[in-house]
């Protein structure tokens, strides 16, 4: 039995599971299931190291943002000690 796309969403991934589980006793694997299921893996773990890059990313934009203030602040204090002394 096959569903359509929509119902097939609409199925549990507890249910799909064990609906591959219990297919798959009777079933062979070709090297494409295989080859799958190490693209799956990679595509995984290139999302997770997406996710660690995205938050690093973060982390230096609010750091050049800091800088940045400060840079202005210092640049301010330093005209103002010109405008003084001169």
């Amino acid at each position: 039995m096959t569903y359509s796309l929509q119902e097939l969403r609409a199925v549990a991934t507890e249910e799909l599971v064990a609906r591959h589980d219990a297919q798959a006793v009777n079933t062979s694997a070709a090297v494409s299931y295989y080859l799958d299921e190490i693209a799956r893996r990679d595509a995984h773990a290139q999302g997770e190291r997406m996710v660690a890059l995205n938050g690093e990313m973060v982390r230096l934009t609010r750091t050049i943002a800091k800088l940045t203030i400060a840079i202005a602040v210092l640049t301010v204090v330093n005209v103002a000690a010109v405008l003084v002394l001169a």
